[in-house]
């Protein structure tokens, strides 16, 4: 039987289930064969990983598709930055350590990040033919590599207790160049919009997420970043910005977004 709801994101909701687990119920707009990929790839990643929620089973409730997960115990990286601000940067350093082990476990039978990427670039309604076609040209010239990427890893995501680390929402994982999930980590962390907060908020926040960013390169890139990392990096950060358009993000989001390839799409 449900229980109270504990979270929620722009995919499921996620209730109590039992004493040791919750289901995470998704919204209509998401088909049971998605729920179902979501279902087989964690039972995958956690025999590889040590920072997975275990899978239990899936049920139906009330027409919705649900996953059985593990109930993660302590707090998002989130919620601790807000209460330890002074923490960014290290929290940052953190994000890079768990996320090198990530990018350390090759699983070529996961979906190519690049096709994802190409897929999503096809069907952003917001950005035009030639703005298509020119992410598209950069695209196809950067690399397909077989390294695990999460592509949604963001403080959000990651959960902490004094015991252990679960980095959650495996849904848009795959196979690819780990310089496109950093690429992704790095454009969230730079770009993504604080929703209904107030302007000395938001801008304590952006601060905040200044100082994680930077705390997150310098531990990723220890040693430095040579000129053909820097420039994939670049690259990568400019189609994702283009297919993070088809999310279903706010219009604030997407104006910047838009903005900011146009300037790209410029001087590349």
């Amino acid at each position: 039987m449900i229980g109270k709801k504990i979270g929620e994101g722009r995919t499921a909701e996620v209730y109590d289930w039992s004493e040791d687990t919750v289901i995470k119920l998704f919204n209509d707009f998401v088909s049971a064969e998605e729920a179902d990929r979501e279902y087989q790839m964690q039972k995958l990643l956690c025999e590889h990983l040590p920072f997975c929620a275990g899978i239990y089973g899936r049920e139906m409730v009330e027409g919705r598709s649900g996953l059985i997960y593990e109930k993660v115990q302590g707090s998002s990286m989130t919620k601790l930055l807000s209460s330890s601000p002074e923490k960014s940067r290290d929290m940052g350093k953190l994000m890079a350590e768990i996320h090198h082990k990530i990018h350390a476990v090759g699983l070529k039978s996961l979906p190519s990040i690049k096709e994802g990427t190409k897929h999503a670039l096809s069907h952003a309604e917001k950005l035009s033919d030639d703005m298509k076609r020119k992410l598209l040209e950069i695209l196809s010239e950067l690399p397909e590599k077989e390294s695990l990427c999460h592509m949604d890893f963001h403080p959000d995501n990651i959960f902490l207790d004094e015991e252990r680390i679960v980095v959650l929402d495996w849904m848009t994982a795959g196979s690819g160049d780990p310089l496109a999930d950093v690429a992704r980590t790095e454009m969230i962390l730079k770009f993504a919009v604080f929703p209904d907060v107030v302007v000395e908020i938001k801008d304590a926040l952006q601060l905040l997420r200044g100082e994680l960013l930077s705390g997150y390169h310098a531990v990723y890139f220890t040693g430095g970043i040579t000129p053909e990392e820097e420039r994939n990096l670049y690259l990568w950060e400019t189609v994702l910005l283009g297919a993070r358009l088809r999310e279903g993000i706010s219009d604030e989001e997407c104006g910047i977004l838009l903005d900011e390839i146009h300037h790209r799409l410029e001087d590349i």
